[in-house]
Order: C-alpha cells, then sequence, then structure tokens
C-alpha cells in the first residue's frame, strides 16, 4: 500500500518536471519495450571535466548546454532503500536515463542498489562520503 502510494507520488512528481519544464520526449516501441507511450530520454549529454570543470560547484553561473525543452534528472543523497528502488522501477517503466549522486556511506552499506543504478545505465556521482551537516 505505502510502496504504491510513494510509487505515484514519484511519477506525479516526475511528470510535473517534465511538464513544468514543456518537455515532450516521445518514446519510440523499439527504445522502450512493452511501453510505446513512455516518456523516452532524448539524448544522454556527455560532460568532460576539462571543458566544465565548474559544473556542481555553487559559484557556477553557466548552464549545460541543453536543447529547449531538455530538462536533466539529477537524484543526490543515494542509495535509500526503499525509495531507490522504487524510483529506478519507473525510469525504467519509462525507459528514463537520470543521474545519481551518491553518498558513500550508503553506497557501502547498499551495494546491491549501486549495482542496480549502474547496470541499469544511469549516470553516477559522488556526492561525499558522509554528507555532514556543516
Amino acid at each position: 500500500m505505502i510502496s504504491n502510494l510513494v510509487r505515484d507520488i514519484v511519477r506525479k512528481v516526475f511528470i510535473c518536471v517534465l511538464m513544468v519544464a514543456g518537455a515532450s520526449f516521445p518514446a519510440f516501441a523499439t527504445e522502450c519495450p512493452g511501453n510505446p507511450d513512455a516518456l523516452g530520454t532524448s539524448r544522454v549529454l556527455a560532460i568532460s571535466p576539462d571543458k566544465f570543470s565548474h559544473v556542481g560547484t555553487m559559484q557556477y553561473k553557466d548552464t549545460l548546454p541543453l536543447n529547449d525543452h531538455e530538462v536533466v534528472l539529477t537524484f543526490d543523497d543515494s542509495p535509500l532503500p526503499p525509495y531507490t528502488d522504487i524510483i529506478l522501477g519507473i525510469l525504467a517503466s519509462q525507459c528514463v536515463q537520470a543521474n545519481y549522486f551518491l553518498i558513500g556511506q550508503m553506497a557501502h552499506a547498499y551495494p546491491y542498489l549501486v549495482r542496480r543504478i549502474y547496470n541499469a545505465g544511469h549516470s553516477v556521482g559522488t556526492h561525499t562520503l558522509d554528507h555532514p551537516l556543516v
């Protein structure tokens, strides 16, 4: 019961984020087997640290080279069961790729979730070892 409620909320928030951004990514049946109406991923943007060395810093004033109606979907402070499992299921059902920024201690505690994130083709980055509160 609670997992269905969380799944519905996350799905609605995800769709709202895409709608607010004006995104409209048609999915193709060959890209998302079993779900011809899936949102899909329009493209994967590879960011070179040499070219975009300040991405992710508070002082970075520029944006990534996105096209109109494109958004970047990012999850921080992962992995965290059961939410990571639920979100991964939703992303898979919609054939959507995201960025996961993992906390080292949580990644160490839940290595199966790190493998699941990685094996699903999502981008993985670090979000500190222990996410200090200071």
